[in-house]
């Protein structure tokens, strides 16, 4: 029949096209159903990186110093974000819309992944872009911790402070789980601690819209947070080093030590800032202004001056140890200068000091005294005794970054400026000027070393670490880096002196009712009106239980000996029943 040719040309079309529909089926439910299934996932999921709490840091009393605490961040889904809602993010947050536009080019997460924007916004900001939401799709706000620094700039170069990830830390910690937009230690402790502080994020599985915005959260892991420091720092000593350097405006460094064990009970330097300039976002005008008043650098452990008379503890170990002389019978007749070759080297006592033996020397601080001894000992074994108590080496302590000291001889001096070595930098090495430099910490434990008897400690900040529930998860104990080979009889020489100098001497106006101290001025010239000027002391003599040092850079006075009712100061609070120690 003729309908018949029909009909089967159009059941074999029907039967073709249903292949076709059956075949397309198969391919896309069965050989790429996985797949297919993974995306339709992710168009109505969301996985949700949630921050971890930062472990707190505490001084050695419980005083918070640094905690987190909650704020709102505001995180974009690439994938679900719309160029038209640029202008209300940018009006929302007052950010320009080409720095949302640099700021998401940054993102080297995956399309689907929120990307940190902007972190640390308050509930006026949050509000708004939640009034906004329709008009602002694939922005998710997200509550996270944010850094707090409860004394503003009385810890910052102990403490530091928190900031962005960069791109050159992201790439060297990537593997670590950082991504873009994660907060992370810049200096201080906040950086030497950064894997103990961090915390583990957690993660959510959030469902959302069409316009990429959350609906609820299908699952979560919980983050965990970050473990606490507790310091050897007690607040209390701190707040009056810090009072005394802003007070006198000084630009200067003040470091407390327990000779006992390298505890660093206060360190503080001048100019400092406020870390929590840099948790909401500093701008580039602020930051180009710490850098000019050099704020940023903390002089305790960063940076070098000469130390002057204080050095002369070195010049005195070096000459009794080497048995160089004999102090029951070496004395120097000061008349207030000393011809070297062609050159005059004056004491700081012009009309003189007439005979002085060791520890009148030592007391008195002549430099007669010690330009001769100096002379006679030589530059290679003052030398030989500062590198023995490290004054040219890191001191160890648990922070970030250091400076060294430095101790010239012969050698170096060549080495370094291809000069030869003259009678006159002996005479100058041996009161602490010339090419030498050491840092505040690094002379404070040099008088801690020699308070204690002879045990060189690394200086170290952190006494314990605790998780975030208060179980003590690691006590940091005292290290020693060494113990020096010198005898008690070198040690009593010097501390005869440092006492009769507090008694008597150049520090009188260091003496503290009840407690018996020992002290050492100096002053280094800098230029003809500018001086650095220290002061270096320990107390009780008897059992030592403190050391404090004090330096003013290019200071308004003139000699170390007005440092000390400041240095005073320190060992009123710090015997006070107020301030606790071990």
């Amino acid at each position: 029949m003729k309908w018949k040719k029909p009909f089967l040309a159009f059941a074999l079309l029907c039967f073709f096209v249903l292949f076709v529909l059956w075949g397309r089926l198969f391919y896309l439910q069965v050989v790429k159903g996985e797949e297919f299934q993974v995306q339709s996932e992710e168009n109505r999921t969301r996985l949700v990186s949630t921050p971890a709490i930062r472990g707190a840091i505490y001084d050695r009393n419980g005083v918070c110093l640094a905690k987190d605490q909650p704020t709102y961040s505001v995180k974009i889904v690439p994938d679900d974000f719309k160029e038209e809602a640029l202008p209300v993010l940018s009006s929302i947050l007052s950010m320009p819309v080409e720095e949302i536009r640099a700021k998401l080019s940054e993102n080297s997460l995956p399309p689907w992944e929120p990307y940190s924007l902007r972190s640390g916004l308050g509930e006026d900001v949050a509000q708004k872009i939640e009034e906004q939401h329709l008009k602002l799709p694939g922005v998710i706000l997200q509550v996270e911790p944010k850094r707090v620094y409860p004394f503003n700039n009385l810890f910052s170069h102990i403490v530091g402070y928190v900031g962005e990830i960069s791109r050159e830390e992201l790439s060297s910690l990537g593997e670590k789980g950082y991504v873009g937009g994660d907060t992370i230690g810049k200096t201080g402790l906040e950086r030497y601690y950064e894997d103990y502080l961090k915390g583990e994020k957690g993660k959510q599985v959030i469902m959302v819209n069409a316009l990429g915005q959350p609906i609820k959260v299908l699952y979560e892991i919980e983050p965990k947070p970050g473990n606490d420091l507790i310091l050897s720092i007690d607040q209390k000593l701190q707040e009056k080093a810090r009072q005394i350097l802003v007070e006198n405006q000084m630009n200067g460094a003040i470091v407390c030590l327990d000779p006992r064990n390298g505890e660093i009970l206060a360190m503080a330097s001048t100019p400092d800032f406020d870390p929590n300039q840099f948790v909401k976002g500093i701008s580039q005008k602020e930051y180009n202004a710490l850098l000019e008043s050099q704020a940023l650098i903390p002089k305790c452990t960063q940076d070098r001056f000469p130390p002057g008379s204080t050095f002369k503890v070195i010049t005195t170990i070096s000459a009794l140890e080497e048995k160089v002389i004999d102090p029951k019978t070496f004395k120097v007749v000061c008349p207030g200068y000393k011809i070297i070759g062609d050159r005059i080297f004056y004491c700081w006592q012009t009309s003189g000091h007439g005979e002085q033996d060791l520890i009148e020397a030592i007391a008195n601080s002549c430099n007669v005294f010690f330009y001769t001894l100096a002379l006679e000992v030589g530059p290679e074994k003052m030398a030989k005794w500062a590198r023995i108590f490290n004054l040219d080496g890191f001191t160890g302590v648990d922070l970030p970054e250091e400076a060294r000291g430095v101790i010239p001889d012969p050698d170096w001096k060549e080495r370094v400026t291809g000069e030869q070595w003259y009678p006159g930098d002996t005479a100058n090495m041996g009161i602490g000027q010339g090419d030498v430099l050491v840092t505040p910490l690094g002379l404070a434990n040099l008088y801690a070393t020699i308070a204690n008897g002879g045990t060189l400690y690394v200086p170290h900040l952190v006494k314990e670490i605790r998780t975030y529930d208060g179980t003590l998860l690691q006590t940091i104990p005292p290290v020693v880096k060494s113990q020096i080979p010198i005898s008690q009889e070198t040690l009593s020489y010097i501390r005869e002196g440092m006492v009769r100098a507090a008694d008597r001497g150049t520090t009188q106006k260091i003496k503290l009712e009840g407690v018996s101290v020992a002290a050492k001025t100096g002053t280094a010239q800098i230029t003809s009106e500018k001086q650095d000027i220290w002061i270096a002391a320990y107390a009780p003599v008897e059992n030592p239980q403190i050391v404090v040092v004090i330096m003013d850079e290019y200071s308004k006075l003139p000699y170390g000996s007005y440092l000390a009712p400041f240095a005073h100061e320190l060992l009123k609070v710090f015997f006070s029943p107020e301030v606790t120690t071990p």
